[in-house]
């Protein structure tokens, strides 16, 4: 809650810090301030997926994950330009697609919980485990932060990069944010098996089962490698299509576009 605050109110100075340029940043300004309203919520479920993977549940987190694609799939195209009974809400819409999309999945995956008796779910006296241990806060702040280290330094490029990009126009900064949209769909799949293959080695430490290390290593490689290289191929098969909802059909923008995504995304199998 706190860095959604934070972010709320200093996002207009990072957008100028960027070199946002000026017909665009009225619209990345409503985006941002979505996306931190909806951090909480997104940082939670993040923190339960672990959880179940931890208790050795890597399927129901993959399913969420799963639906939540598929939600911000859908609801994307319809909120950004206003299909049916939908308002047109331009590249906002897309922010709130994503925010409707995770606070559906992390509703749905609480009732799951408790429906199926999973361990994660806590009754009466349970709830003081909500109460951070010290002890355990600290160990968790000591693994943590060399993590959050290497996440900071790849936020730092990332901005870095929109940064360059802004500078070039406001016709690049748009079809970077749309390839930007596309390489999630690619990503997030990617990351749950990722993730899942995480909690299963640390299972196997914690059992004392090393010859297996190498087994779910190699599945998890497998897995992921035909996982991201399908989707990628799909996405530069019908790319033109798929940019086309973000930036219109007829936008200048989707050449654009289609070149970043040409350039960048098999680097996502590698990835």
């Amino acid at each position: 809650f706190a860095i959604a605050a934070l972010g709320w109110f200093f996002t207009p100075g990072l957008l100028d810090l960027l070199g946002t340029p000026g017909s665009a940043r009225d619209l990345a300004l409503g985006y941002l301030r979505m996306l931190f309203v909806s951090m909480p919520v997104v940082m939670v479920s993040i923190i339960l997926q672990m959880g179940l993977r931890g208790a050795g549940d890597s399927r129901t987190p993959l399913i969420f994950m799963g639906l939540t694609v598929a939600l911000d799939i859908v609801l994307n195209p319809l909120l950004i330009t206003g299909w049916g009974p939908f308002p047109e809400l331009g590249i906002v819409g897309s922010a709130l697609a994503m925010v409707i999309a995770a606070v559906t999945s992390f509703i749905l995956m609480v009732m799951y919980l408790y429906r199926r008796d999973l361990p994660l779910r806590l009754r009466g006296s349970e709830l003081r485990y909500l109460v951070p241990d010290r002890e355990e806060l600290r160990f968790i702040v000591g693994k943590g932060l060399p993590m959050g280290a290497q996440m900071l330094l790849i936020s730092a490029a990332g901005i870095i990069v929109v940064g360059l990009v802004n500078r070039e126009g406001l016709m690049t900064t748009a079809a970077y944010g749309a390839a930007m949209q596309l390489f999630t769909y690619i990503q997030m799949p990617a990351m749950a098996i990722g993730g899942a293959i995480s909690a299963m080695a640390a299972q196997f430490i914690g059992a004392g089962k090393w010859d297996r290390l190498g087994e779910v290593t190699r599945a998890g490689l497998i897995v992921n490698f035909w996982m991201t290289g399908v989707l990628t191929v799909l996405l530069l098969l019908f790319d033109r299509p798929a940019l086309g909802l973000f930036l219109g059909p007829d936008s200048p923008a989707v050449d654009v576009a289609r070149h970043i995504q040409l350039l960048a995304s098999w680097n996502f199998v590698l990835f």
